[in-house]
């Protein structure tokens, strides 16, 4: 075979294990709608798996994550790895009003959290994400140093 038929090859052969690799990582899941307090500015989080919980309303083929004004949601789900092009809103006191947050300067530290072996205690599943200003968001992290996000908002909210 001649060289640049071999080269020819060997760059057809790593495209497509790239492409195949690559397919099997990002697998598709539903996408969710997560409605936020109107002023709401602080860490939320999910927990999944927690007895006793109602699992995640289905709307519109979205998967509707309703924050209270805790911060903090309980889900008789599990996370649904994968990716998927989410929506964040605030929603009104009268839960009305719905009001698209601006991703890219609002939402920050998404991400998912496994805590536990399965052996001596339970697994905990949970997502955390920050949402606000980003002035806002590095003073939290400052004041976290280590350790998990404070889940709720910094300031009280109107009702």
């Amino acid at each position: 075979m001649p060289r640049s038929s071999f080269t020819s090859f060997l760059i057809a052969l790593f495209t497509l294990w790239l492409s195949i690799s690559q397919a099997a990582c990002l697998k598709e899941r539903r996408p969710s709608k997560y409605l936020i307090p109107e002023g709401y500015v602080g860490w939320v989080r999910i927990n999944y798996l927690v007895k006793g919980a109602a699992p995640i309303p289905i709307e519109d083929g979205y998967e509707v994550f309703r924050f209270p004004v805790s911060g903090e949601l309980n889900t008789s789900l599990d996370i649904d790895a994968g990716w998927a092009k989410d929506e964040y809103y605030y929603y009104s006191a009268d839960g009305k009003k719905l009001v698209p947050i601006v991703e890219t300067q609002m939402i920050r530290g998404h991400g998912v959290i496994n805590e536990g072996d399965g052996k001596e205690y339970e697994i905990k599943r949970f997502v955390e994400f920050f949402v606000g200003p980003d002035e806002e968001y590095r003073k939290s992290v400052e004041r976290m140093k280590h350790g998990r996000a404070t889940i709720g908002p910094i300031k009280p909210i109107k009702q």
